[in-house]
């Protein structure tokens, strides 16, 4: 009768193994389910730390635009002018200004000539092109090399089989045929 394959001899010790590693993995969450309260946090501590920390608050301060404040000092002036009429009881006096506009001459636009020089553009494509076709040709080159050192390798290794079978094929006289 043929011995037991190997498994067989340590099916027992599998088996014990399993059971083990089944009742740590049902001890484990019997554990987990199990009720733990925590402690109470050290408050008196944790003030102490928020003391002795530099407080690092971010205030926005908002930037009022010149615009406005200009706005604002106009407006105040206006205000008080109207409170100076309103003290005075008198309306404000109204003066026009000269019609200086009347006198000038109008806005007239001027033709100039205008001479647009032409030049010649070079368009990046035929620089590309350029460069395409050198590197092209250097990899036509580096390719024709390498094949013809390929070439001359495969004769070289030919030649020399063909001189080791010659050789090979040559007779030779050995006084004793059981020694090579």
């Amino acid at each position: 009768m043929p011995p037991p394959p190997q498994a067989y001899l340590v099916k027992d010790l599998y088996q014990k193994k399993r059971e083990e590693a089944e009742r740590r993995r049902e001890e484990e969450e019997r554990k987990r389910r199990e009720f733990h309260s925590r402690p109470v946090p050290n408050f008196n501590a944790h003030h102490q730390l928020m003391e002795k920390r530099k407080p690092a608050h971010a205030f926005t301060v908002a930037v009022t635009p010149k615009v406005l404040k200009k706005s604002k000092e106009a407006e105040e002036k206006r205000r008080q002018r109207l409170e100076e009429w309103k003290q005075k009881n008198q309306p404000p006096k109204f003066e026009s200004r000269p019609p200086t506009v009347l006198k000038e001459k109008p806005f007239v636009p001027e033709k100039k000539p205008l001479v647009i020089q032409q030049c010649p553009f070079k368009l990046h494509t035929e620089k590309r092109l350029a460069e395409r076709k050198h590197y092209d040709e250097a990899k036509h080159k580096a390719l024709e090399e390498k094949r013809k050192q390929e070439e001359e390798e495969r004769k070289r290794r030919e030649e020399e089989r063909i001189r080791e079978l010659r050789k090979a094929a040559t007779f030779k006289a050995r006084p004793n045929p059981f020694r090579h």
